[in-house]
């Protein structure tokens, strides 16, 4: 986003809220400027049409950054992060996948680049471990990503703090509104004193609704039916997706799972054979 808008992102400071795969901007400033009325007009504008303009045919399917986000920002207000939006967070919303084109949108074609680009980092890592003659450092690049992983561990191993998003539990209310034995998304200070989490501006009534909905029943009803064994709340869980249309079909779905050589033992703790 900073990049679209054509600021430095090491003057930028922000704030994400929400749960896994489900998060959104709630504050974004450049040094002591407030961006986000300059991200409203760039959306106003179609801004991010003609940034997209500039991006490869790869880039311009199921975009983070593309009309079903700026639909969503227009819709709530905060701008959705991440995968909130994108087929690697689960294609939310799915309402835009039933108009087929008109958000750019296109989970199969997004997945199968996805796991193409997955093999191809393997084949590269195998071949740079083979290759005892090319340094490393000319294969992958010295440039740190965004991914967090690399710094958390730097933080808690050799007390390097980092402020980081990550997901850990509600327990300091750090994002208002969801459940205390749940899991958020938010920022926290990472030292060699642990993981301890930033206290983030609440998501709006209508975003915090959809997390319940589509996030946390879901995983409250997946939980109750691995504590008690019961099937039949594989098939509740199941009914709750919104591409589900019948009994027939959850029930299809579930023993398809089950039948699958990897997954005997839960087909044993549910139907006991």
């Amino acid at each position: 986003m900073m990049e679209a808008l054509g600021y430095q992102r090491e003057d930028c400071h922000f704030e994400v809220s929400g749960v896994n795969h489900f998060v959104w901007l709630t504050e974004l400033y450049h040094k002591d400027e407030n961006v986000c009325p300059v991200l409203d007009q760039w959306i106003k504008n179609g801004g991010y049409e003609k940034w997209l303009e500039g991006k490869s045919e790869k880039d311009r399917i199921s975009p983070q950054i593309g009309p079903k986000s700026a639909d969503l920002y227009r819709r709530f207000g905060m701008f959705p992060i991440g995968d909130t939006a994108t087929p690697g967070g689960g294609a939310w919303g799915w309402w835009y996948h039933t108009q087929t084109g008109a958000y750019m949108e296109d989970p199969d074609t997004w997945y199968e680049n996805y796991f193409k680009l997955c093999e191809e980092s393997v084949k590269r890592i195998r071949a740079a471990v083979d290759d005892l003659e090319t340094p490393v450092s000319e294969v992958f690049s010295a440039i740190p990503s965004d991914e967090p992983m690399i710094p958390t561990i730097e933080a808690l191993a050799f007390d390097v703090e980092h402020i980081l998003v990550v997901n850990i539990p509600n327990t300091g209310d750090f994002v208002p509104g969801v459940p205390k034995d749940y899991e958020v998304e938010c920022r926290a200070l990472v030292s060699g004193r642990g993981i301890q989490g930033l206290r983030m501006q609440p998501l709006s009534k209508e975003l915090l609704a959809y997390a319940y909905r589509d996030r946390i029943a879901p995983v409250e009803m997946e939980l109750r039916a691995f504590e008690t064994g019961d099937i039949h709340l594989l098939e509740q869980l199941v009914l709750m997706d919104p591409w589900t249309k019948s009994l027939d079909q959850a029930k299809a779905l579930i023993a398809d799972i089950l039948d699958m050589p990897c997954n005997h033992a839960m087909k044993e703790y549910f139907l006991g054979k």
